[in-house]
Parts: structure tokens; sequence; C-alpha cells
């Protein structure tokens, strides 16, 4: 069983971790308290050799394309648009388009 470390002015959620290498569970774990509420934002702290934060970010509106079979986040909408207009040229036969690396 799991619990928060601290639950922020009931809108952050601040993990805590004390060890010399950061495990990838931990951020996993963060990630799963933010999915079992309705909060959105949440600090994991590693107090190993040098501190540092981690910020994880989760809006509501996306948590209903989580699942056992689906653990990444959905794509970023903003890069449709370009792999979209790159697969219609590109299916047209028209020029090639740039590569994304180009577009800005």
């Amino acid at each position: 069983m799991h619990r928060m470390d601290m639950l922020v002015d009931h809108r952050l959620v601040v993990e805590v971790k004390s060890t010399l290498v950061l495990h990838a569970s931990a951020t996993r774990q963060l990630l799963n308290y933010l999915r079992a509420t309705e909060l959105e934002v949440g600090l994991l702290l590693h107090f190993g050799p040098e501190p540092k934060f981690h910020r994880q970010v989760l809006s509501n509106k996306n948590k209903k394309w989580f699942s056992a079979s689906n653990p990444l986040p959905p794509p970023d909408p903003r890069h449709a648009d370009i792999n979209t207009a790159e697969t219609k040229a590109s299916t047209a036969g028209g020029p090639d388009p740039a590569p994304s690396s180009c577009l800005k």
C-alpha cells in the first residue's frame, strides 16, 4: 500500500525520496497518485547526492486515456497536424515535405 507523502493545498502531490540513485518506480508512483485522484500536478523531490526535483503534470482530460494496456500519455495534438500534413503531401505525389526538425 502506498500513501502520498504530502498534499499541498489540495492541488499538489509531493513525493519525497532519499536514496543514492532514484529508482524508475518513483516517477511511476507519482504518476499513479495523479491517475488515482483528480489532482493534476505532482513534484518528486529527490534528496540524493545532489538534490533534484521532477515535475509531473497529468491533466484530468487525459486520464481516461490511461489503462493497464496503455501506460503512456496520449500523443501531443500539436504534432498531429504536422504529421497529417506530411502524410497527405507524401501520398498525393507532391513535393517531399520538409523534415519535421525544420518546422517551427
